[in-house]
């Protein structure tokens, strides 16, 4: 999907072909669970089943030869206004909003069917930014995969994680409270150093700074 279009998927479609006889090839296709569906909507009984505004940011490698897709919601709307130019002048504004919500995980096995799938919520919202402060970074430790984010798009800010590992177990936890410090912390441009090491760049104003991380 294209996050300035309503693009609609009902559900997650495997190709698998081996690179010595092409014609050996694994397609399936796995519906969105209901389960997914409905905690998303937040209902109870299903009417819609599709997701929409949901772009795929990853895919990890499992150790049996499986698969962990990473997606997010992400939604830019365009809005104009009209407002005073340089000149005192009516001028025409074009203003960009950002909407980078709830995470998506989806545990595919190596034949394609589906092992589990998750949701873990997320909002942050902006706009005028091009939201580079918005989305998330990803780093591994040896037990476990990490999501880290922002949980507000603002000057005084707390900094989440989500963490899960192979059996679909996640986890939601606070990592530090910028409030006094002076950052603007870019986590989808996140650099893992180590096993649990990382570098975020962070940039106010004019000023660029890197931020190590040790968790």
């Amino acid at each position: 999907a294209h996050p300035h279009k309503d693009g609609r998927s009902t559900g997650l479609f495997f190709l698998s072909i081996n690179p010595y006889n092409p014609a050996d090839l694994v397609q399936r296709f796995n519906p969105f669970s209901v389960d997914i569906l409905k905690e998303y909507y937040r209902v109870d009984k299903l009417k819609i089943k599709y997701l929409n505004h949901v772009l795929l940011r990853r895919m990890i490698w499992r150790n049996d030869g499986g698969l962990v897709l990473i997606g997010e919601s992400v939604k830019h709307i365009e809005r104009s206004a009209y407002g005073l130019g340089t000149r005192r002048t009516l001028a025409y504004n074009n203003q960009v909003d950002y909407y980078y919500e709830d995470i998506f995980l989806w545990a595919l096995h190596p034949d394609g069917s589906q092992h589990w799938s998750r949701l873990m919520r997320k909002r942050q919202y902006s706009f005028g930014d091009e939201a580079i402060y918005s989305s998330f970074g990803f780093f591994n430790t040896p037990s476990s995969a990490h999501l880290v984010f922002n949980d507000e798009i603002k000057k005084n800010n707390t900094v989440s994680q989500y963490l899960f590992d192979g059996t679909g177990f996640t986890n939601r936890r606070s990592v530090m409270n910028t409030q006094y410090e002076g950052l603007g912390l870019r986590f989808s441009e996140l650099v893992q150093i180590g096993p649990n090491e990382f570098i975020v760049p962070s940039e106010v104003g004019h000023e660029l700074r890197l931020v190590k991380f040790v968790l």
